[in-house]
């Protein structure tokens, strides 16, 4: 006999509603099942969702049980701020002390540490787990394509810094990015290459 939890999901535009799940479903699962039965208008992928228990932003491919997702629990549906990427190319990151690569899949992606649950959507590049990581600002810097190509924005403001190549970004400034740049992230000048090719079958 499969195990079933009641939970609640809570809506910005609409009453909450009661929802009987089965804990082995993934958040994936979950978002298609309200997207067929509540929010019929969008997509799976157009939603978020959040467990207000912990204000943990729930994972589309894990199963809802590994993510604590518990009877009773309230869970906050929102409209996605992702933004899809051209599909053209395959950009990521890579560290350059740790080795790690972190793929850029949706605009804007920042750059930073996990703060606000809002902004841990968005979060593409977590360096918080690097020695040097609390020296970079939560929201540091925003990765975003325009006419297929790549530009970062520096927005963690004038007191804690990105470079590319060297060159330090004012505040805001956009600048274009190239197929094996160095930009460095705050005091401690932590390193990531970018790192640009085309896409499989492109």
């Amino acid at each position: 006999m499969e195990v079933e939890q009641t939970i609640y999901l809570e809506f910005a535009e609409k009453p909450a509603e009661q929802l009987v799940i089965n804990p082995h479903w993934t958040g994936q699962d979950l978002c298609v099942i309200i997207a067929e039965r509540v929010w019929t208008h969008l997509s799976p992928s157009a939603l978020v969702l959040i467990n207000k228990s912990g204000d943990v932003l729930l994972d589309p491919e894990q199963p809802l049980s590994a993510q604590n997702v518990l009877d009773e629990d309230r869970i906050v549906v929102l409209r996605s701020r992702r933004k899809p990427l051209s599909g053209k190319f395959y950009a990521r990151l890579r560290e350059a002390e740790m080795g790690d690569v972190y793929p850029i899949k949706w605009q804007p992606a920042i750059i930073g540490r996990p703060g606000h649950v809002r902004d841990k959507e968005l979060l593409a590049v977590d360096l918080e787990w690097l020695p040097d990581g609390l020296s970079v600002s939560r929201n540091h810097a925003i990765i975003y394509e325009r006419n297929e190509q790549f530009f970062i924005r520096h927005i963690a403001g004038e007191h804690n810094q990105t470079a590319v190549n060297g060159h330090l970004l004012a505040p805001n400034e956009n600048h274009r990015l190239h197929d094996g740049d160095a930009i460095t992230l705050g005091h401690r000048q932590i390193t990531l290459s970018f790192l640009l090719s085309l896409a499989h079958g492109v």
